[in-house]
């Protein structure tokens, strides 16, 4: 991965969605109590993709379990104090953005297991700046 600017905003890549994604799927299916129930855990992971299933704070608790907590607070919290899986992406971006390296010390926390942690995160390089740092370097190689 190519080193970019501290500066440089960063998102959760497809890879980073689909980790988080599959996190809050197996916490949802946890909170519904669907362990072998394989017809069960289709209409929890239907509804949580409807945006109907939501996981409380005990769950949070536990999928935190690992870690030093919930990194964003209670700021996404609904009023019930439940996140359906839009609000639990939306926790991710909103950290990611503010603080990539955040997001990679919880992919580690919450048992990400790919080979790299840093696939999961993708910086925005500003395509003015990098259209200028390709015409100065077009301009002075030889």
């Amino acid at each position: 991965m190519k080193a970019a600017p501290t500066t440089a905003p960063a998102r959760l890549t497809r890879e980073g969605l689909l980790f988080f994604t599959s996190l809050f799927l197996r916490f949802a299916c946890r909170e519904q109590r669907v362990r072998n129930d394989v017809a069960a855990a289709r209409v929890t992971v239907a509804a949580a993709l409807r945006g109907t299933a939501k996981i409380g704070t005990t769950t949070l608790a536990e999928m935190f379990a690992t870690s030093p907590g919930v990194p964003w607070g209670r700021e996404f919290a609904s009023s019930n104090d439940t996140l359906t899986l839009d609000a639990f992406v939306a926790c991710w971006d909103a950290t990611t953005l503010r603080d990539y390296r955040i997001t990679l010390q919880y992919l580690a926390f919450l048992g990400y297991k790919g080979t790299d942690s840093r696939r999961c995160v993708e910086f925005m390089v500003d395509a003015t700046a990098a259209a200028a740092a390709a015409a100065t370097a077009s301009a002075t190689s030889y």
